[in-house]
């Protein structure tokens, strides 16, 4: 059950993300980044 996990990177369990990363991982995601920026368009 741990062979899905070995790919991971050993990350610390630190809460919340750094801004930098989550920007990495939405900009990877078309469609996340998508929903995000119609989020910051409603406020």
């Amino acid at each position: 059950m741990e062979a899905g996990v070995e790919f991971l990177p050993p990350l610390p369990p630190l809460l919340p993300l750094p801004p930098l990363l989550i920007r990495a991982v939405l900009g990877s995601i078309p469609i996340l980044h998508k929903g995000v920026s119609q989020k910051r368009m409603k406020r």
